[in-house]
């Protein structure tokens, strides 16, 4: 049986033979002193070189835990010396048996329950406890009111509140909240609530539904409960409110008072003012705490990683998110507030391993409208974390986007504008829980690269605005930066439009050469329209596949349609003066043998060579007058408008 008795009760109990000590405070009942033990000391070195791998380890420190033992059995004088047991004991009992191994954790007689943050450190329910305590106090003080009113004399408010307390139900005529109330029973002789209440077994403790493990009582001898502590007045449901989780117990683990939290959260610094203070520290002399400093602190609030830090349950945990240096490949930074990280160090812990990162609760942010979305691991992840003394954390990931754009409407390209932009919203944190929101100022919140070059594009504008993020499985928190782009012109003036309208012009050169050079003719314009048709191809190969006519199809059109109509125009005139050599050839043939006939036959030829010279004198002025008007028409109808108005002809 375990050893539980006093000095007295022992030297009066002969017929116990055999005594047990498995907890520390049994092994100082019986006279040993575990902290100086020689077996507890090799016990405590055994479990330090066990935890911490680089400890040093003596020759002297191998010897003593080579004596370690587990449980030992003592029989005689010698066993008792070995060991250290007190000679008095063993003239008492038979066998002393020690598990050294329990008694040298070195458990406290009592486990004093004295704040929030050993309920939340223990995982207890107190909502119980503080309620019987809560009433108990209503209880006496409308007693003890009532005993003055009626004047009872010498019978006490004790008396009065234990004849209430031990009265059965229905008996009497007290109420069923006096005779029902579990902490009466512990009240002291002045009829006052003690500040402690002590609990010797786990069938006691279990009424008031803590949720104390049994386990307790293996290591103590009692629980402790310090009732002013663990309900007083400044009990975080005092504010009204629920608790989200354990989150309320692990601030109290900080030593947060509720109603300082409560301050903090809604009347504390704003979350946009964390960039200045992480400028002016970027800018100070003053380097961060690497990230191990972290480690101790998580360990010591059990910090859980998989809990938002949202005080009240129904809050929401703000996410205050900016774009920097934005040109698709970004920096992500993020802000929000988790007062379980309140270190109070002199300096911001600084955060930039992946394997700290998972250790602390953080966003699960996602770009909606991203075809392709990678992080930057070169040498490793990048990213950095801030974790700033008052629990402010700054967080930047750098990420590479090749985002779609849903809007985009191509009628008037390659003079078009298009507003595109960057949906971020939650993976799995419902809008409930969790909030996304830009940063106040707009520089914070999409700031550009200063060297950020487009080719084609020109920013004009930026605006950010909240958007649906709601999904089948529920609503999430979203939230979008829109981009004005403007086409630039000069771009394709000088890769499109100046190159193509060479080629037009190019094509012209065959209505100036003589009839009589058919192969010049032929292949300017063939050559011209090749190469027309491989710049239209290359300057749509990067835009995406549309159901409508783009402007620079009307153009890359009329230029090939044109190009075509100039070879077209060369085969006729090539015909033409074919047939007017063939006439004139005949003619010469014939005007030995019938001069009349070799006179028609050299009209005709004349005729159709006139044709020939007409047709080329005619396309000649023709071919820039409508390449003009096509010009015009093209620059004042074709690229003027509204960005959708070819949309709006195939709706109809």
């Amino acid at each position: 049986m375990q050893f539980e008795e006093s000095a007295e009760n022992r030297l009066d109990i002969q017929h116990i033979r055999e005594l047990s000590i498995t907890t520390t405070w049994q092994a100082e009942d019986a006279g040993l002193n575990p902290r100086k033990h020689p077996q507890c000391q090799a016990w405590r070195l055994h479990r330090l070189a066990d935890s911490d791998r680089t400890h040093d380890i003596t020759g002297a420190d191998i010897d003593l835990m080579a004596v370690r033992r587990s449980h030992v059995s003592v029989y005689n004088q010698d066993d008792a010396n070995r060991y250290l047991i007190p000679l008095d004991l063993l003239r008492q009992y038979t066998v002393i048996h020690v598990n050294f191994e329990e008694v040298c954790l070195l458990h406290a007689r009592v486990l004093w329950i004295n704040s929030t943050a050993d309920v939340g450190a223990l995982n207890l329910k107190r909502d119980k406890l503080c309620e019987e305590y809560t009433n108990a106090k209503e209880l006496i003080l409308n007693q003890n009111a009532t005993v003055n009113e009626d004047n009872y004399g010498n019978y006490s408010l004790l008396e009065s509140l234990r004849d209430l307390s031990l009265l059965p139900l229905g008996e009497g005529t007290s109420p069923a909240n006096f005779s029902e109330n579990l902490l009466l029973p512990y009240l002291d002789d002045n009829g006052t609530l003690p500040e402690t209440i002590l609990f010797d077994s786990p069938h006691e403790l279990a009424k008031f539904e803590l949720g104390v493990s049994p386990k307790y009582f293996h290591h103590h001898k009692s629980v402790g409960l310090l009732l002013a502590k663990v309900c007083g007045e400044g009990r975080i449901e005092a504010l009204g409110r629920d608790l989200h989780g354990k989150f309320g117990e692990e601030l109290a683990t900080l030593g947060f008072d509720p109603l300082e939290i409560d301050q903090i959260i809604h009347g504390g610094s704003n979350l946009d003012d964390m960039l200045m203070v992480f400028s002016n520290t970027q800018q100070s002399d003053q380097r961060p705490f690497p990230s191990t400093a972290l480690l101790p602190f998580l360990k010591r609030i059990n910090y859980d990683a998989r809990s938002p830090p949202s005080f009240y349950s129904k809050e929401k945990v703000i996410v205050k998110t900016g774009l920097h240096d934005y040109e698709m490949d970004l920096w992500l930074r993020m802000a929000w507030r988790d007062l379980r990280l309140a270190h109070g160090l002199s300096k911001p812990i600084l955060v930039n391993e992946y394997t700290f990162l998972k250790k602390i609760w953080r966003p699960d942010p996602f770009f909606t409208n991203a075809r392709e979305a990678t992080f930057h691991r070169v040498t490793y992840l990048n990213f950095y974390v801030f974790i700033f003394p008052n629990g402010d954390v700054l967080m930047e990931v750098r990420t590479l986007l090749k985002n779609s754009c849903p809007l985009l409407v191509l009628c008037k390209y390659p003079h078009d504008s298009q507003i595109c932009g960057t949906k971020i919203s939650s993976i799995g944190i419902t809008q409930n829980n969790m909030e996304f929101q830009w940063f106040s100022r707009l520089s914070d919140a999409v700031r550009f690269n200063k060297n950020l070059q487009m080719p084609e594009l020109q920013l004009t504008a930026t605006t950010t605005q909240q958007c649906n993020g709601e999904r089948k499985s529920g609503n999430y928190s979203c939230i979008e930066a829109l981009f004005q782009l403007d086409r630039n012109v000069r771009f394709h003036l000088a890769q499109t439009y100046i190159p193509t309208a060479m080629c037009v012009v190019f094509s012209w050169i065959s209505v100036w050469l003589p009839e009589e050079f058919v192969e010049g003719r032929i292949f300017v314009s063939l050559t011209v329209f090749l190469t027309l048709s491989a710049e239209n191809s290359s300057a749509k190969e990067a835009l995406p596949k549309v159901s409508y006519i783009k402007a620079i199809d009307y153009w890359f059109g009329f230029s090939s349609t044109f190009v075509f109509l100039t070879m077209m125009q060369a085969l006729a005139v090539i015909s033409l003066e074919h047939k007017s050599r063939a006439f004139k050839k005949q003619s010469e043939l014939e005007i030995d043998n019938n001069r009349y006939q070799s006179m028609i036959l050299m009209l005709k030829s004349r005729k159709y060579h006139r044709y020939a010279r007409k047709l080329d004198s005619f396309c000649k002025v023709m071919y820039p007058v409508i390449f003009l008007i096509f010009m015009m028409v093209y620059y004042f109808v074709i690229t003027e408008g509204a960005e959708d108005k070819c949309l709006r002809k195939v709706w109809k």
